[in-house]
């Protein structure tokens, strides 16, 4: 997708022209894919996204018997707001999208990551952590035990045979990058192996910057 859209910023930089979007049912999907393109300012000029019918008919001048007769998701609407999306931009290039995508919302995660989810799946509004986890001091290693936590001994105090980190002469801090005892890396490998669920994921969460 970034591929493509950094391609629509250069050919139209090159041509010297304006484009501007309304969209539906992608929620500013394809404006967000071009303003995340470096120089993307002097193209893009416009972007609404009209969602409901009400923002079709009071923002883009959508008559209601077109609605009424051929519905939002239609060729004659799409159309209509093409045109009227030009009107007010007055931008060389005006891209209209309309459409219902089966049975899918498209959710955007925290980490940036936009996915197809089944609108009738049905879910809990809310933080999954307790934030004030970080608060708590456990104080002393009997209380630790009582909520039924064993001691842990670390890789470095372990024979070589025992753990990767183990071994040396004296006090040794591993000499390597910190791993699991079975020698997995424990600083950020990707494990997902997931592929099922990958035509579900329209947008990859974004990278983190070095």
């Amino acid at each position: 997708m970034k591929k493509l859209s950094k391609k629509i910023v250069n050919l139209l930089r090159k041509k010297k022209l304006k484009i501007s979007f309304v969209e539906s049912c992608t929620g500013g999907l394809l404006s967000s894919s071009i303003t995340s393109i470096s120089g993307s300012s002097k193209v893009f000029t416009f972007g609404l996204v009209t969602y409901s019918n009400q923002s079709k008919i009071s923002t883009l001048k959508v008559p209601k018997n077109i609605i009424r007769k051929n519905g939002a998701v239609s060729y004659e609407a799409c159309l209509s707001m093409v045109k009227n999306l030009s009107k007010i931009s007055k931008t060389n290039i005006s891209v209209s999208i309309t459409g219902i995508d089966g049975n899918y919302s498209l959710i955007k995660m925290t980490s940036g990551e936009v996915r197809k989810i089944d609108s009738r799946s049905m879910a809990t509004i809310g933080v999954l952590s307790n934030p004030d986890q970080k608060n708590i001091k456990i104080g002393k290693a009997g209380r630790s035990r009582w909520l039924g936590r064993r001691p842990h001994t670390r890789g470095v105090v372990m024979n070589p045979v025992d753990h990767p980190h183990g071994g040396g002469e004296g006090k040794s801090a591993g000499g390597r990058h910190p791993v699991s005892p079975t020698g997995q890396s424990a600083k950020g490998l990707k494990t997902r192996d997931n592929k099922r669920t990958d035509k579900f994921i329209i947008r990859r969460r974004k990278k983190k910057k070095a």
